[in-house]
């Protein structure tokens, strides 16, 4: 295979008079397209899609090409605006300028071209004109009576659809408009789309109920509504599209029983229901849906019991059910489900034991039973599922020995925390030794030994022991209730450790164990009985706001799960006079520290990773819980890093709760100078957008290596200004500084991006701040371009070795 080409593109192409074909994708030409191409009166056809382009596109594009039919540079880095003059093509059927950079207004002249049938605009950093509250430029597209594909997703245009989308002609096959900021309801209109394949409206800020009308689109294969506001229940109409495979309604506020007339349902493949609030049981008819692949019910009200039926999703690959209120036990599996790779059951009311039939699921690569109260042993079949990833069970009951051989010997200690019965496994699974035979017999024979004692001696002790007992107890309800009468606001529902164990886990709270200490007190290293390691919150009596801290993150931390937020383990409270938390310990410390080390070789994949860890948490705490929570302290050291380098949010001391009617609270509590939002700072006005603009300071931090309090940043000059200057000019000298690896250089681009969006998030009006929703979505975007690119660059490498290896074979 010829090696791609690379380099620019020659000028003398638009020298070619007679060139109608034009065809260069998927290659490594860098640098802008050259003007002289877009002056050819014969060209019919350009792709160049999939390069490393850049530059802008010449303003008269268009009028010099009155032939071209297909127009495809999806994929580069091209900037600038869309011309207005590119509507002059009128021949044009294919335009395709996605996953690019392109700034400024989709052009309302776009209706112009009446013959195109393919429209990508999407994944670029278009944006709504203002003068345009209605969505112009989708009225004036209904006059393409060709289009059978629009997508223009991830363009910020804060606008409802107009009613006029149901305009389109029935030749309309796919929509995709996921990720717009679109507000408002669903146009009852929409169901005049009659040929509509693929409608995909996930990740906007659309409220209202799902329109019935969508029943009349018969020829509908992709229905994607996740992560907007909508609420009631699923209209009937849905269940009657015969075609439906996709079916996304994750992270709404979607709720009652899910109907029996699901099961009418039987093309899907993907049925994705989770975050919601539906409540009952799963229909009966939900496990008919045999060429399923995706079922996704987690973080629901769902009860009931999970039947024997599940094992007639024969192709299932991924089952979900975590997060509901599911009682009973886990039912026995047979090999019918041997195409499973994920089933996720945690964090419900399941009891009995794990079934050793487990082992039929031989293809199984996730199992996560965690927050259950599943009591026995770990079945040894498990060992028999080679492919085994992840196997969680912490906080259950379970007992006996843990498996050490097959995948067993890579799992982790956190995987069987808090089950006190466990022992064995490996060591870094920290668990107690299991005893063996010959000492289980041993003291079985000094108890006997023990209860040689002559009867009437015993007896007259065992009388002298009740009656002390009694009298103990007596005197320790008497001073429980004393203090309970102290402590009944407390929100304490969790597993309770002694004051005298911490005292031992610290080694009487040791200046060696302190890791750091805070605003309302000090965090140390300590290790539990059961050799587990964690992090104990000791907070400061003394200090009068300690006590509301304290019940702040008990009542936040007990109440949500998310694998990016600090998970608590135990608490420990002894008439007020001793407060601590016992948290997951994070061996990788907390970003600050790395951030601001000499040591840091943090890489920008790393820095993406982490933040994206922490944008995901944050998502959760606003628009994933039935009672919002914001952060209100977001900062670098309040990110903690575990040993795989995955941050977990902590510190929610002085988080406050918002109920489902309020946008915003007040506070008297200030969060951490530098961080904080004006607002907050100013009114004492607390919005989910004041932790938004926190995370925009730390993202900033997190790329550039400067704290906001730097002595540079004085009263005229902020990290924000700083940043600005930096997106104004040449990132060379950012890049040099050491705070990007060198291997990281060609990411300059996604740098740009990365800056871009933390001065979103940091603006000074909350109401131009990105939500969470859409941080994380452009976020991701941005990564998958660093991580595609990677692959681009270790391609080279290895095509560069094999020439080599091929020069010296000769």
């Amino acid at each position: 295979m010829c090696p791609a080409p690379a380099g620019t593109l020659p000028h003398e192409i638009g020298s070619l008079n007679e060139l109608e074909i034009l065809y260069l994708p998927v290659n490594q030409f860098i640098g802008e397209i050259p003007f002289e191409i877009f002056n050819n009166t014969k060209m019919t056809y350009i792709s160049l899609t999939s390069n490393l382009l850049t530059g802008e596109l010449p303003p008269t594009m268009g009028l010099n090409l009155p032939n071209i039919q297909t127009l495809i540079l999806t994929n580069n880095s091209i900037s600038g605006t869309i011309p207005r003059f590119i509507s002059n093509a009128t021949n044009l059927i294919q335009l395709d300028l996605g996953f690019n950079s392109f700034t400024g207004y989709i052009p309302d002249t776009l209706g112009d071209l009446r013959l195109l049938e393919w429209l990508s605009l999407g994944s670029n950093n278009l944006r709504r004109d203002p003068s345009d509250p209605g969505l112009g430029f989708l009225t004036s597209l209904t006059k393409c009576r060709n289009l059978v594909k629009l997508g223009f997703e991830v363009t910020a245009l804060d606008a409802a659809l107009p009613n006029s989308i149901g305009n389109f002609s029935s030749s309309l096959q796919q929509f995709f408009a996921y990720g717009c900021q679109l507000i408002g309801s669903i146009p009852d209109e929409i169901g005049n789309l009659s040929n509509l394949v693929t409608l995909q409206l996930w990740y906007n800020k659309l409220t209202g109920y799902i329109p019935a009308t969508l029943g009349k689109l018969q020829e509908l294969q992709d229905l994607g509504l996740s992560g907007n506001n909508l609420i009631g229940p699923i209209p009937f109409d849905i269940f009657r599209i015969r075609n439906l495979a996709y079916l996304r309604l994750r992270e709404n506020e979607l709720s009652g029983a899910i109907p029996q007339e699901i099961g009418n349902l039987t093309s899907i493949r993907m049925l994705v229901l989770g975050a919601n609030k539906f409540t009952s049981t799963i229909p009966s008819t939900l496990w008919s849906l045999k060429d399923v692949l995706n079922l996704d019910l987690t973080s629901n009200l769902l009860t009931g019991h999970i039947p024997m039926e599940l094992v007639n999703l024969k192709s299932a690959w991924q089952i979900g059910l975590s997060g509901n209120q599911f009682t009973g036990s886990i039912p026995e599996f047979t090999k019918d489900l041997g195409s499973l790779l994920g089933l996720f059951l945690d964090s419900n009311r399941l009891q009995g034991p794990i079934p050793d039939s487990i082992s039929n699921l031989i293809g199984l690569e996730y199992l996560d039973l965690s927050n259950n109260s599943l009591e026995g042993a770990i079945p040894k079949s498990v060992t028999k599922l080679v492919n085994l990833k992840n196997f969680n069970v912490s906080f259950n009951n379970l007992t006996g020995e843990v498996p050490s051989t097959g995948p067993f010997a890579n799992f982790s200690a956190e995987l069987f925390a808090m089950n006190k019965g466990l022992c064995g496994g490996t060591p870094q699974m920290q668990l107690p030794p299991c005893r063996t035979v010959y000492q289980r017999q041993q003291k079985s024979s000094q108890l006997l030994l023990k209860i040689g004692t002559p009867v009437l001696a015993f007896a007259c002790l065992a009388t002298l022991l009740a009656f002390l007992f009694l009298w103990t107890r007596w005197k320790t309800k008497k001073r429980s209730a004393e203090t309970q009468e102290k402590t009944e606001d407390s929100p304490l529902a969790v597993t309770r450790i002694t004051y005298q164990e911490i005292l031992q886990a610290t080694n009487g709270f040791s200046e060696s164990n302190l890791l750091g200490t805070g605003g309302f007190g000090s965090v140390y290293k300590g290790m539990l009985s059961n050799s587990t390691t964690v992090a104990i919150k000791v907070f400061n009596t003394q200090n009068t706001t300690a006590l509301k801290s304290f019940q702040s993150e008990c009542e936040i931390l007990r109440n949500i799960r998310h694998k990016n937020l600090v998970k608590i383990i135990s608490t420990c409270t002894n008439n007020l006079d001793f407060m601590a938390l016992v948290l997951q310990y994070m061996p990788n410390g907390n970003l600050s520290t790395l951030l601001h080390s000499h040591t840091n070789s943090l890489t920008l994949i790393q820095r993406l990773n982490i933040m994206l860890d922490v944008a995901s948490a944050i998502k959760y705490l606003h628009h994933d819980l039935p009672t919002p929570v914001i952060h209100c302290d977001l900062k670098p050291s309040n990110i903690l890093l575990d040993h795989h380098m995955t941050a977990q949010v902590a510190d929610f001391g002085i988080s406050k709760l918002l109920s489902q009617d309020q946008v915003l609270t007040q506070t008297s509590t200030l969060a951490t100078i530098g961080y904080m939002a004006p607002e907050y700072g100013g009114a004492g006005v607390v919005t989910t957008k004041g932790d938004v603009y926190s995370y925009g300071i730390v993202l900033m931090e997190t790329m550039t290596g400067k704290k906001p309090t730097d002595d540079e940043f004085n009263g005229e000059v902020s990290l924000r200004d700083y940043v600005k200057s930096l997106l104004n000019g040449d990132l060379t000298e950012f890049l040099e500084d050491g705070l990007v690896d060198e291997s990281d250089r060609r990411f300059e681009e996604c740098v740009r991006a990365v800056l871009s969006l933390a001065l979103n998030c940091a603006e000074e009006s909350p109401a131009r701040r990105s939500d969470m929703y859409d941080v994380v979505l452009r976020l991701a975007k941005i990564r998958e371009e660093v991580l595609k690119e990677d692959v681009v660059q270790v391609r080279r490498m290895r095509k560069g070795r094999e020439e080599e290896v091929g020069l010296f074979m000769g």
